[in-house]
């Protein structure tokens, strides 16, 4: 019988990928955790432009008002009765929160009073109307 050699070592070699695998899931995992999310509410409003401008870094009670003058309140659709009432239990749990407005700059000036003037009556006392930076 005659020996022939062959170039193929051994045909049970292989390339291990576990190693690459588990380091694809390690990077993975670490870009999910240092990922940021932004948070919104989901009401499309355009903010008027202002120079001045303040950062808040604590939790307060957001108001909504779109450019067809509608009034969201934590992602509800209200009127100016409804939203009395919710703000009344949110100012009462904390008055020190800060009311912000975010009021469309095409919606009509007299409802963004009537919401700011009804949370001062229910003692509000931070009262701020949210802009965009105007970068002019």
């Amino acid at each position: 019988m005659i020996n022939i050699k062959s170039n193929l070592k051994n045909k049970n070699e292989f390339l291990n990928l576990t190693p690459l695998i588990d380091i694809v899931f390690l990077l993975l995992i670490f870009f999910m955790v240092t990922t940021n999310f932004i948070e919104t509410d989901g009401v499309d409003i355009k903010l008027p432009e202002a120079n001045a401008r303040a950062v808040l870094d604590t939790e307060n009670i957001t108001i909504y008002v779109t450019n067809e003058d509608k009034i969201y309140f934590k992602g509800k659709f209200l009127t100016l009765s409804e939203l009395k009432d919710k703000l009344k239990e949110d100012i009462a749990l904390s008055p020190n929160k800060i009311v912000i407005l975010k009021s469309d700059k095409n919606a009509k000036v007299d409802i963004a009073v009537k919401i700011l003037d009804i949370a001062k009556s229910l003692g509000a006392d931070k009262l701020v109307i949210a802009t965009k930076r105007d970068d002019k």
